[in-house]
């Protein structure tokens, strides 16, 4: 992928950025747009520096050009304890909402060991927990199939 920062002639802001999957040719410049005052173009590149996902952040970016060559520009930062505390806290959430099928599955199997074994008798529980107990084992069965 290819950036390039459109540039207002009259302050040389930088006014868009255009990316494109194929290299421009031919394009507007400073030079040529001192002649017909229409914005121009600088090619871009991309500073990114490589960081750790769990000690590290990345911020910008920081977009900068000398009217011949841009930069975009990414800079990596320490997470603060608390962000990696944060971090932490949503992986764990994360795990625990995927591990629910998980949960389901060995809770059925342990109520089914349990009620084989004796250990327990489906007059234990209440009729409500029964009915929730055969709506989970139906779903579990279909899905171990």
């Amino acid at each position: 992928m290819y950036l390039y920062f459109k540039v207002d002639p009259s302050d040389d802001s930088i006014i868009q950025v255009i990316s494109s999957s194929k290299e421009l040719r031919t394009y507007n410049t400073k030079a040529t747009s001192s002649a017909n005052g229409k914005p121009y173009l600088v090619p871009v590149t991309v500073v990114k520096p490589a960081y750790d996902l769990l000690t590290e952040t990345l911020t910008g970016p920081v977009d900068s050009h000398d009217t011949v060559i841009g930069t975009r520009t990414y800079t990596v930062v320490p997470k603060t304890i608390e962000q990696q505390e944060a971090d932490e806290d949503e992986r764990a959430d994360q795990l625990l909402r995927n591990a629910v099928k998980s949960i389901a599955f060995l809770q059925i199997q342990l109520i089914n060991k349990l009620l084989n074994a004796g250990v327990i008798a489906p007059s234990d529980f209440t009729p409500e927990v029964r009915q929730e107990y055969q709506r989970l084992k139906a779903a579990v069965d279909r899905l171990a199939k």
